[in-house]
């Protein structure tokens, strides 16, 4: 499948998710695999994960992946504390992990 690429730069906060709200748009319009560059972003906020996880999911329903990859370590860390691991490059993609099985 076809694969777009987007490169973030800097912080991503509920202030200036319009462009990428469009991006994703046009992405789900062309049906096309996504994959977010976040090497150079500095800081996501809720708005911005909870905008990747709407996508995220409308892109499983339509056959299509979203993957967020390659990062830097203070982006897969706020991913980690926002428990969206699953939608990082070479995550097993699943949405949470148990140590121990549940009862």
């Amino acid at each position: 499948a076809e694969e777009t690429v987007i490169c973030l730069r800097g912080p991503w906060t509920r202030s200036n998710l319009g462009p990428l709200r469009e991006c994703f748009s046009r992405a789900a319009a062309r049906g096309v695999d996504l994959r977010l560059d976040l090497s150079q972003a500095t800081h996501a906020d809720p708005s911005f994960f909870g905008l990747l996880m709407l996508f995220h999911g409308s892109q499983q329903e339509r056959g299509h992946r979203l993957v967020c990859g390659p990062t830097n370590p203070r982006i897969r860390r706020i991913f980690r504390f926002a428990c969206a691991e699953f939608m990082l490059e070479g995550s097993a993609g699943a949405p949470f992990r148990t140590r121990r099985p549940l009862p």
